[in-house]
């Protein structure tokens, strides 16, 4: 069954709308738009795309996919980039420009590691493969840039990753966008023009991974993580007892009831309840504490769901398993926790929670955007245009405009994690990316999609941009797209937030 995304109460499980070629002030900028202008989605008959552009200064990249192959245990993407580029602005020439766009990690290590491959259907992803050496499997091309550069110029570039094992895969090229359904074929690699053939028998790593939803309602401190068959949502326990204290306070009741609605929405199966304490206080107090927190929780949930189909079990970790750093008071806060986990899938799509929270930021529709001057950092400002759903994600077009005049070959602009740190789940890389953007459902902030980049232990990055750092002259327009769980609740249009002061955008466009 089919993950849904729980909005009421508490929980938040796991597009394409083209731009038109000049950013909002007349600026030319990523487009978004296909070959033909059309966008993708836009009518039942339009075509998907194949390809994107992708700015880097003055110079715009087109980034098309030549083929999806399966090779034996893994597929091999080939792109095809071309560029007019006669002053030489790309230096190494489009494949190194693109590498330095779409990699989250600097160097050659984990090169083009935020170019994914999507399996939205299944909820699973393919990160590119890696060698033993922690280096990413890729060709070279055969000739330098400088010596072929030049209008109309191309290079391509063979990437290796893990089978899907489906016959249509989704393609997230950071800067430039979703290309969806495109097929997976069984033929011949075709030519990479490479130095050397892509090299399969030097994959020692081709992760693939299930995405992964993570929420936070901002009316407590709820936070909900959810994957392809499991949920938990961690109750903080400041709204459910007083310090130190096992003793449930008078705002617990409608806490846990709402605990309990998630629940019920769920299929039957066990449930397990567990307190998390700082560590403030001795190991064995707060060992006890948390014991004694996990019962009360337990006992209020044994009144409201029917405990032969909903099994729990209380138990405690005392201090032992932290979500943050015990030496600041917020992440003693999100370590006083009770967390209740239940392994199935929700049975059924939710509806919307309600009104949303109370703002400090800047707040403005998706049209019309926001302007980030502070002192001290690139101003820009960011625009929401439209959204859609592809099966069943929503995905999101952002614009972002560089609003003064130079020209930045490094920094570009601002990340959008930094500002949204407290949302964050453990092991959510800080590199800088659009992950802390989310979308808002009453109360209820819902991050991009999440997914491990190997095993279980491995980092967690968003299906988003992952180096929001990079070059972006003054006056251009960059588009970004960004995927977000399966199952939301959606409507006409949908509500973006930056942190809680940072900003918010609104009566953003839904197209089905």
């Amino acid at each position: 069954m089919r993950r849904r995304t729980l909005v009421g109460g508490m929980l938040a499980a796991t597009m394409l709308v083209a731009c038109d070629d000049d950013g909002p002030d007349g600026s030319r900028g990523g487009s978004g738009a296909s070959d033909d202008g059309g966008a993708s989605g836009a009518g039942a008959d339009a075509p998907p795309r194949t390809s994107v552009p992708v700015l880097y200064g003055p110079v715009e990249i087109d980034v098309a996919i030549v083929s999806v192959a399966r090779s034996g245990e893994h597929l091999v993407l080939t792109l095809e980039l071309t560029a007019d580029d006669p002053d030489g602005d790309l230096g190494s020439g489009p494949v190194d420009t693109l590498q330095q766009l779409v990699s989250g990690d600097y160097g050659q290590a984990r090169a083009f590691d935020g170019l994914r491959l999507l399996d939205l259907d299944g909820d699973r992803v393919a990160v590119i493969a890696m060698d033993a050496d922690g280096r990413s499997i890729r060709t070279e091309p055969e000739a330098s840039w400088s010596e072929r550069s030049g209008a109309g110029d191309s290079e391509r570039v063979q990437l290796v990753y893990g089978d899907l094992g489906v016959e249509e895969v989704a393609v997230l090229v950071p800067k430039g966008g979703l290309l969806e359904s495109i097929p997976v074929v069984d033929e011949e690699l075709p030519d990479a023009g490479a130095e050397t053939p892509v090299d399969l028998s030097a994959v020692d790593s081709a992760p693939v991974a299930p995405l992964t939803s993570f929420s936070r309602d901002l009316t407590t401190t709820t936070r909900t993580e959810s994957s392809e068959e499991s949920t938990t949502v961690s109750l903080g326990s400041d709204v459910l007892f007083e310090s130190s204290s096992a003793e449930l306070n008078g705002s617990a009741q409608a806490v846990i009831e709402d605990a309990a609605r998630t629940l019920a929405e769920h299929e039957p199966g066990p449930v397990q309840v567990v307190g998390h304490t700082d560590s403030v206080d001795d190991e064995a107090f707060n060992q006890a504490l948390s014991e004694e927190r996990a019962q009360a929780v337990t006992d209020v949930l044994g009144t409201l769901v029917d405990d032969a189909e909903y099994p729990l079990e209380a138990s405690g970790k005392g201090e032992g398993e932290p979500v943050a750093d015990n030496g600041t008071d917020e992440g003693r806060t999100l370590n006083r926790r009770v967390e209740l986990s239940i392994d199935t899938p929700l049975a059924e799509e939710q509806a919307s929670t309600g009104e949303l929270p109370e703002f400090e930021g800047q707040d403005a529709t998706g049209e019309e955007g926001v302007e980030l001057t502070e002192s001290g950092t690139t101003p820009y400002r960011v625009r929401a245009p439209g959204a859609r759903l592809v099966q069943d994600h929503l995905v999101v077009t952002l614009e972002f405009t560089r609003l003064d005049e130079k020209i930045d070959s490094v920094s570009g602009i601002q990340d959008s994690t930094g500002s949204a740190e407290s949302w964050l789940p453990t092991g959510h890389e800080l590199i800088k990316t659009e992950g802390g953007i989310a979308v808002m459902d009453g109360p209820v902030a819902t991050l991009p999609v999440l997914h491990h980049m190997g095993d279980e232990g491995s980092a967690i990055r968003p299906l988003t941009d992952l180096r929001t750092n990079s070059r972006l002259d003054g006056g251009v327009t960059r588009v970004s797209e960004i995927v977000y769980p399966a199952g939301l609740a959606v409507e006409d249009t949908v509500t973006l937030q930056l942190g809680e002061k940072s900003w918010r955008l609104t009566d953003v466009p839904v197209t089905r």
